[in-house]
């Protein structure tokens, strides 16, 4: 789709939230929709009994202090998530300039 062109607004929408959303960005819902409906498949089949991966919902959980605080740092190897993508790009950077 060009800059050019322009979707035309769908009048079936009578939320004004919704409705406002498309207006503001149109290529924004099929995409949120997509990643809802795999999240959604992703936690059914974390529910089966032979489920060897944690769901969505867990994740978020055990994950929420990395997430949500990225930059504490307790000492040793108890560190928030941007200290630990900060070393391994560190580690990135060093083994391009040795090769």
């Amino acid at each position: 789709m060009t800059l050019a062109q322009k979707r035309p607004a769908n009048p079936r929408f009578s939320n004004s939230f919704i409705s406002s959303l498309q207006k503001q960005f149109p290529d924004l819902i099929p995409p949120a929709i997509a990643i809802v409906i795999f999240l959604v498949i992703w936690q059914l089949f974390a529910w089966t009994p032979d489920a060897t991966l944690p769901g969505p919902i867990q994740v978020i959980q055990d994950t929420w202090v990395l997430i949500f605080w990225p930059f504490y740092d307790r000492g040793g190897i108890d560190k928030g998530l941007f200290w630990q993508i900060l070393a391994s790009l560190q580690r990135v950077a060093i083994s391009y300039t040795l090769f």
